[in-house]
């Protein structure tokens, strides 16, 4: 049986597959009747967002917090009430793959079986084809438990030449849905530039 070295890192998995940012001391008071209708309104202009240094564009909420790393970017959602203690984002991850030999199916498998190792209670809820900006891509989606929280994860993973695009969706399993169409949204935006 022949093994491949994957050298995307244990630092790169917990970075895309955990996504959670605790903001302490950041507060948005929001008061609606219905928060579900409050992110459709606060949401329905989504602003252009543009990383020229991992060369992609993609369109986001203009109340979402950006929080900008060496390998790309997170989103995250203003809080709810003063109470909301997990705070729902996408986070973004280009990795250059230049020595590695690993065709996009091989990196999904090493991709699951290592989240079946850093999170508590994995369970994939489904995997399927998709694309991302016409590049043939993996969409999973997976619970666990984070911490104290029962989490519900969207990732998309797609491989063109030596990039490897990593987009994250990371949210309280209990408020997965809520944000769901946004986040489709946001994903079917992303593009290379």
């Amino acid at each position: 049986m022949n093994r491949i070295n994957l050298n995307i890192g244990f630092g790169l998995v917990i970075a895309t597959i955990v996504g959670f940012v605790p903001l302490p001391g950041l507060t948005v008071q929001l008061k609606a009747e219905n928060f579900s209708e409050l992110i459709k309104q606060n949401n329905s202009g989504l602003e252009a967002y543009q990383n020229t240094k991992n060369n992609f564009s993609i369109r986001h909420p203009e109340n979402w917090r950006i929080n900008e790393g060496e390998d790309g970017v997170m989103f995250i959602s203003p809080k709810e009430s003063e109470a909301d203690d997990f705070q729902e984002n996408i986070g973004i991850t280009v990795q250059n793959l230049a020595n590695n030999q690993a065709d996009l199916n091989q990196i999904a498998v090493a991709s699951l079986e290592q989240l079946k190792k850093v999170i508590t209670d994995f369970s994939l809820v489904s995997s399927t084809e998709t694309t991302l900006e016409n590049i043939p891509a993996k969409q999973f989606v997976y619970t666990g438990k984070f911490g104290d929280f029962d989490v519900k994860w969207l990732q998309v993973i797609a491989l063109e030449g030596d990039n490897f695009y990593i987009i994250t969706y990371t949210a309280k399993a209990s408020s997965y849905n809520d944000y769901l169409n946004l986040v489709e949204e946001m994903v079917s935006s992303f593009k290379k530039i």
